[in-house]
């Protein structure tokens, strides 16, 4: 069975969620630095698994070209 196409809210909720994290001062994957990134940080804040979490932010921009700001950090 395919995977459903995202959803328009989930894909809005994640972007969003990664957005506060790096506007508390997370930072952005792929930067160096001590503890979670800001992606693992939002997944943990809306009970979603890490990977899970990645891959809906990667179909947020890919279905809707939804991605977070990442020069809130």
């Amino acid at each position: 069975m395919p995977t459903p196409p995202m959803r328009i809210d989930l894909a809005r909720e994640a972007v969003a969620a990664v957005e506060d994290a790096l506007r508390k001062g997370w930072r952005p994957q792929g930067v160096g630095g001590t503890g979670p990134a800001a992606i693992a940080v939002a997944a943990e804040a809306l009970g979603v698994n890490r990977a899970t979490f990645a891959s809906r932010v990667r179909a947020a921009k890919k279905e809707f070209g939804f991605e977070p700001d990442w020069s809130l950090w």
